[in-house]
């Protein structure tokens, strides 16, 4: 049995801009190898020996939170906020990427934040800057730019963070929105109408193709108003989408072709939750067993688990002070009522008996919300 509740208009405001519990930020996306990587965390769940690991990309970080090889450099990121720096001394020029990771351990506390190492002969040749970090929904993102290798079709290209900006130069993915920057200097402005609130990244790269002229930029787009609709969609992945051929990629494709703002999942094996959430970009709160939530809306608070793991539950900020409460529930299969009355023959009597006595559900449907 699967159930997703849903309850809007909380009374409880927060604001539009909440972020979410745990987060990660990097001061730039491009660095020499004298200079210092600068790291600003926050988290719920704080410990004097969170870290933040440096590894090459592709290459050995932690991986569904398990170890998997030693990091290239770290730092400890203690407390519940802070910024550190970590020298970019010794890496090669090349591809990295930034873990927030747990008390000494693997858990991931937020998403990998992806860069670069350049040489000076790969310098980027030009510089480009946003009017601001937090964008309204449909207010235009105001581009400033300057390089000494200017060409007609130089241009800006707004990516999904993390999603498929281009990665050492080359082409991974299409842009979400774009605008040429022709000239030596100029300023444009890019649409974000369509956009989904959440987090972005700006790349500006040269003559039609993929190499960086500057450092990319992140920025978000916010709820421009509260929503006053909230589409709902409840998804068992069946073990975490492996009995399917390229099941994980079929179902991250199924809930971003959806259109759903939060999926209720089930059957995500402790991790699933947490993986279609980084693929998409979106916010998540994961079970131990399995249930799951993500959102593209903030998560600020969350509830649970329930008996069993058989329930989660999540609070969204929708912008303008507005909420919803949704909660994703799995409860047990056995003694199911519906299966005892088509495959057994039972009389409702039985298995309104069997329901009260035998059935773990009754338990966990009973049990009193866990809130923190």
């Amino acid at each position: 049995m699967v159930l997703a509740a849903v309850l809007l208009g909380m009374t409880v405001p927060l604001p539009a801009s909440a972020d979410p519990s745990n987060a990660m930020r990097l001061n730039r996306l491009d660095y020499q190898a004298n200079q210092q990587i600068t790291v600003t965390y926050t988290t719920t769940r704080s410990s004097s020996r969170n870290w933040v690991g440096i590894y090459a990309d592709p290459g050995n970080g932690p991986v569904n939170d398990q170890y998997l090889g030693g990091s290239l450099n770290w730092k400890y990121a203690p407390g519940a906020s802070g910024r550190i720096s970590i020298p970019a001394s010794g890496l090669r020029a090349g591809a990295y990427v930034a873990y927030y990771l747990h008390n000494n351990g693997y858990t991931w506390l937020a998403n990998p934040v992806k860069f670069r190492i350049t040489n000076a002969a790969r310098t980027p040749t030009g510089s480009m800057s946003l009017d601001r970090f937090d964008h309204p929904a449909g207010t235009p993102v105001s581009v400033t730019y300057r390089t000494s290798r200017p060409t007609p079709r130089n241009w800006v290209g707004i990516f999904t963070d993390p999603g498929n900006g281009p990665v050492n130069d080359r082409f991974v993915g299409r842009a979400t929105k774009w605008a040429y920057a022709a000239g030596s200097s100029g300023r444009l402005t890019i649409p974000t109408d369509g956009l989904s609130p959440g987090h972005y990244v700006a790349y500006y790269l040269y003559n039609d193709g993929y190499r960086r002229m500057a450092s990319p930029l992140k920025f978000r787009i916010l709820p421009s108003t509260a929503a006053t609709t909230l589409k709902v969609m409840s998804f068992n992945t069946k073990g975490a989408a492996t009995r399917v051929t390229d099941g994980p990629t079929k179902a991250t494709k199924f809930i971003a072709s959806s259109g759903a703002d939060v999926v209720a999942l089930q059957e995500t094996e402790g991790y699933f939750a947490r993986n279609l959430a980084r693929t998409l970009g979106w916010y998540y709160h994961q079970g131990t067993r399995s249930v799951g939530i993500i959102s593209r809306y903030a998560i600020t608070q969350t509830f649970g688990p329930m008996l069993d793991d058989s329930g989660i539950g999540v609070r969204l900020s929708l912008g303008a002070g507005k909420e919803a409460v949704v909660w994703s529930v799995h409860l047990h299969a056995g003694n199911y009522g519906p299966y005892n009355a088509c495959f057994k023959g039972m009389t409702p009597a039985q298995i309104e008996d069997i329901e009260r006595n035998s059935s773990r559900r009754v338990m966990q449907i009973n049990e009193p919300p866990r809130v923190p």
